[in-house]
């Protein structure tokens, strides 16, 4: 702050940001100032001081961690020229020592996206693949979200925070941060290097300052967002989405205003702010089972029940709630506490094509979480330019996953695998009755001639129920829907052991899985065989006692022909397809054959790749259960107008409740793991042990559940110190910190007796700990450009799973167990940037970066007691290569946007932590080369404009007035395709014996996105509208996300002879393209 006139410091002189208490007073020896632990946000800032003219300087943008520099020339008082009003500019050249982008809340608004994901989607160096996120070559889970100073991920998994949706037909997981864009104030997105202030985070991380609340005056807002546009019509590029978002915010009422005074007592500080939203977004996807015209793939999705309410479900169903207080203890804003509380929960069904027309039994997803966090920033006075944070959050996290929302219980019993009841189709209807119900005049429990009785078959008589008994089941081969001698038998019995015991068929007991056959059909015409007199009248030709003549010999062979004889001609027949002529069955379709249209589709099926009934076979139940509690402590101190020095530490204590069972419909032979479904005993017979002809003793069994088991609970911590200090010398910066992270095993995994009774030898490491320096300079090279360099460390520590997933499988089973003493993953990055001022409001910048990981996750072969398996290892490296190039135009006469291209590869040995397990499985070789890694995406192209028209503006387009107040944007993103490996019968593809492709050696088809969307503002009766359309694909390109490795396509998995088939109906996967356009219609309300 100086004197315009005379350019000397101004003694005395103070700077308050407007409508708060937060504010410092200028150093008389320099004139500098500063003000400490402000939020993000956009302020206006107030100078005065005595003698001088007061200065306001409006449209300050705050971004978290960046200092603002802000400068003051106050014109003295004898110069009469009164209050002064002057809006910021923001300075071309930010003062950041890496790649950091900070996105303001206007920014976010200005985007055609309704949630941070799809935010951090429309960013270079941010890759969408197979569900989840990578950024510049990361592997999925490098991703950390910092939430309000709380670090959100996958504990178990290690995903990050962020679940990228895109082709994952079901965008809900442990990681996923469903979060809506209306309750952030900023997004900073760092790729390169960070400070040593974070960590447990290798690949990008992304710091969210929520909104807080106004404690002078009470905001509302609401948007909702639908594409139903009212007609089928109009509803041709609908996924049956609605999304409500709305937020209040304002002063706490009645307590420090009524109550306390009532009390006679005086509200300490400000009065207390309150925010609070809520979001659902209800949604079918672009790919749904009703969507389909068959009558088997339709499926009702149920209801959620609100106040009585039913409101209907869509296929994915996400629900968001935050609730924050704000309280400043004093009236300078020395002290300040933050109370918070959020959920999100979610729900969805699984789409899979193989489940088309069996949708009910598909995968079902469940999962929420819940945040607890209080933090107080102190800035007492005896501590000169000195502010800390205490902070502490409790993250509960739960995630489901259900076969056909089914628990293991729901499954038949092991032992029943592969078995089918059978029974008497007493009256040829092809389906087992039960008995015809009738009134017991005389309570013996049984039918009597004269009661009366319900006649459902209408024959004149009652009818029992069709025996279920000892009987056959046979495979009819021929599919002529009669038994003829060949066809394959079973006997089973419906007894209260091995089956139901019911006395009712139960078609399948057990799990039936992979059940995919040709349909029934009639093959060729049915011969009916010469007449005869029925004499016994069981509708069978029996030598002994039914009468036949030599008039009925219609082929003259001397003898009876019988429907099950070689037809011969004369012989009278069922001409099914009303040709004319006798077809004989020959063992296949043709046609125009009557066939059972199990899967309601119109046409006859062979097999066909879809399920018939059941589930895949790959059937899994799995629950887990995450707490985290965090205590956290910050202190930033300004130590000099040069250096602000910044310390702090945290401790972390989690709790992991896992359950997972894969194959439930088979029986565990495994070692005993003590956890659910398993030592069931069950009533297999009863016996009568006296001879008095009643059964008086229980026979039992003994059985357990699944192939796969893995039951656990796990206590282990975590935790982090770290200093920094932040230096600046006019525009040279240096950001120099080292953070030290360690992990403290959990006690229940050293248990050396359950290690044991599972077969591993191990000594386990109680700890493991890490030095992790940062260093990053900035420093300008001209008036117009900047230099910037960073070189960190960065350590992320595997999800827990990996650590803890135990040797519990069947006795034939080949498995993947985890390994207690794994190291963290470790990243080296260098990285480069220059930043380039062309003009005013137009900027060009430069990135590089150098990234390689070493101990990232694979498995290697062990011997255990039970037999071979996998364990996890830090074997694996990989590395990226990048350079990142953006011409950008802030905001000025209406338009903003920018270009930003990349080009970037990233190699390694493996794509995921458990391809090896895969390969070997397989009977595959181990790769010892460096391949591209499945999110190699090589060149990238991003386009975004906006054009902001305020209000009062009216802009011209040629002779044309346009009207005021709205916006529009857009936004394009191309890339070229994402590799792939092909298969042996790849065309073209020339091998060697015994030599297999190259992995990800092919490429997939580039892709290519345009996003729109128009905001139109107004204001009536005291409140502020906004209409809003979005349209997501708004040239409906038809992109490819996943191709078939036989042929490179995404339509086809055929091949012959090197040459490409026609796809089979299995081969059309909707899942092998990104979703279509979308057209959504909003109305926004604000007061």
């Amino acid at each position: 702050v100086t004197d315009k006139q005379t350019g000397l410091p101004i003694p005395g002189a103070r700077i308050m940001i407007d409508k708060s208490s937060m504010g410092a007073m200028v150093n008389p020896a320099d004139g500098s100032y500063v003000i400490l632990n402000v939020p993000p946000g956009v302020y206006t800032l107030i100078a005065d001081c005595i003698g001088y003219n007061k200065l306001t300087v409006t449209n300050v943008v705050v971004n978290a961690d960046v200092t603002t520099e802000t400068n003051f020339e106050l014109v003295s008082e004898a110069v009469k020229v009164g209050d002064i009003v002057v809006e910021a500019k923001r300075p071309d050249i930010t003062k950041a020592v890496s790649t950091e982008i900070h996105i303001s809340k206007a920014a976010i608004d200005a985007l055609p996206v309704q949630t941070i994901e799809g935010v951090l989607k429309a960013q270079t160096g941010v890759v969408s693949q197979g569900g989840a996120l990578h950024v510049r070559g990361s592997r999925a889970g490098e991703i950390g979200i910092v939430d309000d100073g709380v670090l959100i991920k996958d504990q178990l998994g290690g995903y990050g925070g962020i679940n990228a949706g895109g082709a994952d037909a079901t965008p809900i997981s442990r990681l996923s941060m469903n979060f809506s864009a209306q309750d952030v104030e900023d997004i900073s997105i760092m790729k390169g290097n960070y400070s040593a202030e974070y960590g447990d985070v290798s690949g990008a991380l992304i710091t969210t300052q929520r909104r807080e609340g106004n404690n002078r005056a009470t905001s509302f807002g609401g948007t909702f967002m639908t594409d139903d546009l009212g007609s089928k019509s109009l509803n041709k590029y609908s996924f049956n989405q609605d999304r409500l978002d709305m937020n209040l915010s304002g002063p706490v009422p009645l307590i420090s205003d009524k109550l306390f005074p009532s009390l006679g007592l005086k509200w300490p500080g400000e009065k207390m702010a309150y925010y609070a939203s809520f979001s659902v977004d209800k949604s079918d996807g672009y790919v749904d089972y009703n969507n389909y015209g068959s009558i088997k793939s339709k499926i009702n999705y149920g209801h959620e029940d609100f106040l009585g309410i039913e409101i209907p479900n869509r296929r994915v169903n996400k629900y968001t709630s935050l609730a924050k207080l704000t309280w400043k203890l004093d009236p300078n804003s020395k002290y300040k506490l933050n109370l918070r509380y959020s959920k999100d929960w979610d729900n969805a069904l699984n789409f899979s094509y193989a489940f088309l027309y069996n949708p009910e039994n598909a995968g079902y997803v469940k999962s929420s979480r819940e945040i607890y966090s209080a933090s107080l920033s102190f800035n007492p006075p005896f501590l000169q330019n000195t502010f800390g944070e205490i902070l502490y959050s409790q993250v509960l996290q739960t995630y489901e996953r259900l076969p056909g929302k089914m628990s293991p219980s729901n499954f038949y019993v092991p032992i029943m695998a592969g078995a089918w009841e059978i029974y008497d189709d007493a009256n040829g209807n092809g389906k087992w009755d039960a008995a015809e119900k009738f009134v017991d005049l005389n309570g013996n429990h049984t039918w009597d001639v004269g009661e009366p009785f319900e006649d459902v078959n209408g024959n004149g008589r009652w009818d029992d129920a069709e025996i279920v008994y000892n009987d056959v089941y046979y495979v009819d081969t021929n599919n002529n829907g009669l038994y003829d001698d060949g066809d394959s038998t079973y006997y089973f019995v419906d007894t209260l052991g091995y089956y139901s015991g019911d006395g009712v068929y139960n078609e399948q007991l057990a799990y039936n899985y992979n059940t995919d056959n040709p349909e029934p059909y009639f093959d060729g015409d049915s011969s009916l065989g010469e007449p005869f007199t029925d004499v016994n009248g069981n509708g069978v030709y029996d030598r002994d006692t039914d009468i036949w003549s030599a008039s009925n010999d219609l082929d003259h062979n001397g003898r009876y022909t019988g429907p099950n004889d070689d037809w011969s001609q004369g012989i009278p027949y069922v001409d099914r397809n009303l040709n004319g002529r006798y077809d004989a069955p020959n063992e296949r379709y043709d046609y125009g054959e009557a066939f059972v249209d199990v899967n309601g589709n119109g046409k006859w099926d062979n097999t066909d790749g879809f399920l018939d009934s059941g589930f895949d076979r790959w059937a899994q139940y799995h629950y887990d259960y995450t707490r985290t509690r965090t205590l956290k402590f910050d202190i930033t101190s300004q130590l000099s107008r040069h250096h602000q020095l910044k310390s702090g530490f945290e401790f972390k204590f989690h709790r992991i409740e896992y359950q997972d069972l894969q194959y439930p419909y088979n029986n565990y032979n495994g070692v005993d793991d003590g956890g659910p479904w398993s030592n069931i005993t069950r009533v297999i017979e009863r016996r009568d042990t006296d001879g008095d002809g009643i059964a008086d003793t229980n026979i039992y069994q003994t059985y357990s559940r699944g192939v796969f088991r893995d039951f656990y609970t796990r206590t282990p911590k975590d935790g982090a110190f770290y200093i920094k200090d932040k230096m600046e010398y006019g525009e040279m910066i240096a950001d120099i910190g080292l953070r030290y992270e360690f992990f403290i095993q959990a006690r229940e995994a050293k248990d050396s007796l359950t290690l044991s009774k599972e077969g591993i030898d191990m000594l386990i490491v109680d700890s493991h700990q890490k030095l992790a320096p940062r260093v990053g300079f900035a420093f300008p090279i001209s008036d117009k450009a900047k230099l910037m360099f960073n070189y960190g460390h960065f350590y992320q520590r595997p999800g827990f799973s990996k650590y803890y997933q135990r040797a519990t499988q069947a006795s034939n089973a080949f498995s993947v167990i985890g390994n207690a003493n794994i190291d963290y993953e470790k990243t080296i990055l260098y990285e480069v940037g220059v930043q380039y001022a062309i003009a005013e409001g137009y900027r060009l910048d430069f990135s590089g970066y150098y990234k390689d990981q070493y101990g990232l996750l694979n498995t290697i072969p062990v011997s255990l007691a039970s037999g071979s398996s996998e364990v996890q290892a830090n074997v694996d490296y990989a590395r990226a290569r990048g350079l990142e190039v953006e011409f950008e135009k802030r905001y000025g006469q209406f338009l903003s946007g920018s270009i930003k291209y990349e080009y970037t590869f990233a190699y390694g040995k493996s794509s995921s932590d458990r391809s090896d397990y895969y390969i070997r499985f397989a009977g595959g070789e181990i790769s010892i080369k460096e391949n591209p890694l499945d999110w190699d995406i090589r060149h990238t192209l991003t386009f975004n404009s906006s054009i902001t028209v305020n209000k009062g503006d009216h802009p011209h387009f040629g002779i044309i007035k346009l009207p005021d107040n709205w916006n529009a944007s857009i936004l394009w993103q191309f890339k070229t395709g994402q590799p792939f490996t092909p298969s042996n019968s790849y065309p073209g593809l020339h091998l060697r014996t015994g030599e297999s492709p190259l992995p990800n050696s092919k490429r997939k088809p580039a892709t290519s996105t345009v996003d729109f969307s128009l905001e139109k503002n107004f204001v009536a009766y005291g409140l502020n509208y906004s209409l809003q359309l979005t349209v997501n694909n708004i040239f409906n390109t038809r992109n490819v996300y996943d191709v078939y490795s036989g042929t490179g396509l995404a339509y086809s998995s055929l091949t012959y002879n090197g040459q490409i088939l026609t796809g089979q109906d299995i081969d059309a996967d909707p899942l092998n393209y990104l979703s279509g356009r979308q057209v959504l219609v909003g109305l926004s309300i604000q007061f």
